[in-house]
């Protein structure tokens, strides 16, 4: 009763360093995939199950102009495909490819 919770107090110390480290790892993570780190991002919430452009727009909160040109760069590069709703016909799923499967996983594996 008498403690105060201290546990979600960060020191603002901790706070550069750990926000330094996620830079450096979002810079080493775009150039080991030749990705800026927006795409970085597409790829890995593919990962988890493809998406429509909106759905992925949303997840990445960007818009969805933003979006579709980022899938048709990774679409060029292999990394995703396009395919029909099972259950739109307006609409298109984005899922990886093997390349993008591989891309995302060496992503994930990069250190931080």
């Amino acid at each position: 009763m008498g403690g105060a919770d201290t546990t979600s107090r960060v020191a603002p110390g901790a706070r550069c360093r750990r926000f330094a480290l996620d830079h450096d790892r979002k810079v080493a993570v775009s150039q080991a995939l030749g990705l800026s780190w927006a795409r970085v991002l597409a790829l890995r919430g593919l990962a988890m199950q493809p998406h429509t452009l909106r759905a992925l727009a949303e997840r990445l909160a960007a818009d969805p102009p933003y979006v579709t040109l980022m899938v048709d760069d990774l679409e060029a590069r292999g990394l995703v495909r396009r395919m029909p709703h099972p259950e739109d016909r307006r609409a298109k799923l984005v899922e990886l490819t093997a390349a993008g499967r591989a891309a995302a996983a060496r992503a994930d594996a990069i250190p931080g």
